[in-house]
């Protein structure tokens, strides 16, 4: 059903001859199916209005736009902010930009693992990282390790999900060795004996 509307919007497109009509019908169908880009003409992939539309719709589209709008920072940002593709937009569509401290702070706040993909020096970035955490405390195992003995990421972390403490077991110092406590021994047969006799049945009669 849903190709068959696609397919319709865009034979409705065909029709169109007024310019601004043509974009508005175009919009229209980006917004409802933003796969519907692939089937546009090119001058509707350069146009940035309509990519926007259909980014914001579905991110899977951004590798079908034109790379000098895949620099647009409004554009990738639509596309991190969608949770399930954040990891691959970052990582895989547009790497350039792992390192883009705002694309980066938009991405982990939707998907916070997607603090792994985030370049280096941003995961040494506390900005960064505690964003992340205030989401997801787990996100901590991705963090720099000097961030990951920070009190503040930590406390972070660990008020958002209880297990972020495992994140930072490497980082602690050992614990103080376990001091023995003196007990007392239970008294051996030897004692037992020479304080209450022999306790051992004996064949010997009861004295009279």
């Amino acid at each position: 059903m849903a190709d068959e509307n696609l397919t319709a919007s865009l034979a409705k497109l065909e029709l169109v001859e007024d310019k601004e009509a043509k974009k508005e019908a175009a919009l229209a169908a980006v917004r409802k199916n933003g796969r519907a880009l692939e089937e546009l003409g090119w001058e509707f992939r350069r146009d940035s209005d309509v990519v926007l539309a259909a980014v914001e719709q579905d991110a899977q589209v951004l590798p079908c736009v034109p790379p000098q709008l895949r620099k647009r920072k409004e554009i990738v940002l639509a596309a991190v902010r969608q949770k399930r593709w954040t990891c691959w937009v970052l990582a895989e569509v547009v790497p350039h930009l792992a390192g883009d401290k705002d694309v980066v702070i938009a991405g982990v706040e939707a998907y916070p693992r997607a603090l792994d993909v985030a370049a280096s020096r941003l995961k040494k970035d506390k900005e960064v990282v505690l964003a992340a955490v205030r989401e997801d405390g787990r996100a901590l195992q991705f963090a720099a390790t000097e961030l990951r003995r920070d009190k503040e990421i930590v406390l972070a972390a660990v008020r958002q999900h209880g297990r972020a403490l495992r994140m930072t077991r490497t980082f602690l110092p050992p614990p103080p060795p376990l001091v023995r406590r003196k007990t007392k021994r239970a008294p051996s047969w030897k004692t037992t004996k020479t304080l209450f006799g022999d306790p051992s049945p004996t064949n010997s009669p009861p004295e009279q």
